[in-house]
């Protein structure tokens, strides 16, 4: 069985998709700019800061735990 690791940029992708949440709205509610959120949405930031990742989750109604890396 393969092990797929699941990356931030991933997971906060997938609760977009899934919360129907463009980049706009999401930086309009988590007060991160659409630059900032556009570089780690596409791999430029690979490893957003924990206060940058709390917002997104806060943003999203989720627990920044799920967006947190896989091991």
């Amino acid at each position: 069985m393969e092990d797929i690791s699941r990356t931030t940029q991933q997971k906060m992708e997938d609760i977009m998709l899934t919360k129907d949440i463009g980049l706009a709205e999401l930086s309009r509610r988590s007060e991160l700019s659409i630059t900032h959120l556009s570089k780690i949405r596409c791999g430029e930031i690979l490893q957003p800061d924990i206060k940058t990742v709390q917002k997104i989750a806060a943003a999203l109604g989720v627990n920044y735990l799920r967006l947190m890396p896989d091991d």
